[in-house]
């Protein structure tokens, strides 16, 4: 099921697939391509799942949102805290599948290229269902699991990329999690070997 971006006065953000280039090189977390997936109003509250130094964050800041960056890497961590210093950002090291907050406390989560990294994907998507609000959502952001471009990916990258989860697999775990309208969003050019995948708690 297509979903049209969620407008939004303050600007939308969310974090695209990282191309080639940038797995084999890192130096280009995200693309100029990000579109608007994620409500993202002032005083709101959106975890960056796996946030690593905080590149997707600091996109999410500027709408005026309260971003909570979760990265189980200490060193991550620590590079994210000083690329976000003075800015209304929570840092917690943990992993998706412990996440130490209450129940229904966040508005939005986002997990951009990271999900099939998790230990537990159906214990992180539960989890997120946990403290995702009522009429939230999660934005998932993944590579897809087949294709010329993907076996290329997975050259350069190496094996950790090697098994991605096809979209049905992906919806099957969001939904087993509790989530509903379990939908994909266009992601241009970067559509060849991306996945855009937006579900409401």
């Amino acid at each position: 099921m297509p979903l049209r971006p969620v407008s939004s006065a303050r600007g939308l953000c969310t974090r695209t697939a990282c191309t080639a280039s940038c797995i084999r090189f890192g130096s280009f977390p995200c693309t100029r391509r990000s579109r608007a997936w994620l409500p993202s109003e002032p005083g709101e509250r959106v975890i960056d799942v796996g946030a690593g130094t905080g590149a997707l964050s600091k996109r999410l800041v500027r709408s005026g949102a309260t971003v909570i960056c979760l990265e189980p890497d200490a060193g991550s961590l620590a590079a994210a805290r000083h690329r976000l210093e003075g800015e209304h950002v929570e840092f917690i090291q943990d992993s998706v599948e412990h996440i130490p907050l209450p129940d229904a406390s966040v508005d939005a989560a986002v997990a951009s290229v990271t999900a099939h990294h998790w230990t537990d994907q159906d214990g992180g998507f539960a989890e997120l269902f946990r403290v995702i609000r009522p009429g939230g959502r999660v934005v998932l952001a993944e590579f897809k699991s087949s294709g010329p471009l993907m076996r290329r990916l997975r050259r350069l990258a190496g094996s950790k990329h090697a098994n991605a989860p096809s979209l049905e697999d992906w919806r099957a775990r969001l939904e087993r999690a509790g989530f509903d309208e379990v939908g994909t969003g266009r992601g241009g050019w970067v559509r060849g070997f991306a996945l855009f995948i937006v579900a409401v708690r």
